[in-house]
């Protein structure tokens, strides 16, 4: 990765980070802490791998994201999912792209996703 994708994945990142930071802010103490991921051999081998490993995850984050908004009683946690959930979403096509090496339409409505759902596609990524 080079250039412009490389600099989106690097800005990507910065999202993921202050995605972290606003959950810790409404969760406090329940946030989860020390989570690692891990990632199959090859992962970062190719341009189209990158794009694959970003588009398995960010379905199942978006997924998740837009299960809680449903699934969740506090407000303030539900306007904190909706817009990492956004987010996610513009990271899902852009990886979706990298993946295909194309510019691939957007679904017209991406999958809700449970709790178990969404953690079984990450349970594979974490170490």
């Amino acid at each position: 990765m080079k250039g412009d994708e490389l600099s989106y994945l690097v800005g990507a990142r910065g999202n993921e980070r202050a995605h972290y930071a606003a959950l810790k802010g409404v969760l406090k103490s329940a946030t989860p802490a020390n989570l690692e991921f891990k990632y199959p051999n090859g992962a970062f081998g190719s341009r189209k791998s990158i794009g694959m490993l970003g588009q398995a995850l960010e379905t199942a984050f978006v997924g998740a994201y837009m299960g809680a908004v449903t699934s969740l009683q506090s407000n303030e946690l539900k306007a904190v999912a909706a817009e990492i959930g956004a987010c996610e979403s513009r990271h899902l096509s852009v990886l979706t792209n990298i993946a295909a090496n194309a510019i691939v339409p957007a679904p017209d409505l991406p999958t809700v996703l449970t709790a178990a759902k969404a953690t079984a596609a990450v349970t594979p990524f974490l170490a």
